[in-house]
């Protein structure tokens, strides 16, 4: 009873087309979800995000999980969790990209995510790491 007055004074919406979301959906619904354009890049080695890479840094794989395109649903959920502190998109897509590595089956072997640190003064600004959350994530 009290979720639903909850509700309905502060509905839970999609952050990608502004839809009331169901009780089984989190910060997007599934026809923007199916929408999310997936790189697949984690299922192959040489892929387009590690030829970035040749000849510049050694590593061993790299894997890039979203292409990110201007008004795209990925730019609203990175501008949300950058510029409006929605930290729990952050850890929503996080998640996302923990399974896609998981699937990979090449990331079995790691133990740590390591994310880039932030300048002190924009970490005060946002009040958080954003790559400390996906990296939770």
């Amino acid at each position: 009873m009290l979720q639903a007055l909850l509700q309905l004074f502060y509905p839970h919406v999609c952050e990608g087309c502004g839809r009331e979301l169901s009780s089984t959906e989190k910060i997007l619904c599934i026809r923007c979800d199916l929408q999310l354009p997936l790189t697949g890049f984690h299922k192959t080695a040489e892929n387009p995000a590690e030829r970035m890479f040749w000849g510049r840094v050694p590593m061993q794989r790299v894997s890039a999980g979203y292409f990110f395109y201007h008004q795209g649903i990925l730019q609203k959920l990175v501008h949300a969790f950058k510029y409006k502190k929605r930290s729990d998109i952050a850890i929503f897509l996080g998640r996302r990209l923990g399974f896609q590595l998981k699937e990979s089956g090449w990331a079995k072997d790691v133990t740590a995510l390591a994310p880039v640190p932030l300048h002190a003064m924009k970490q005060r600004h946002r009040g958080y790491n954003q790559a400390a959350l996906l990296a939770e994530g």
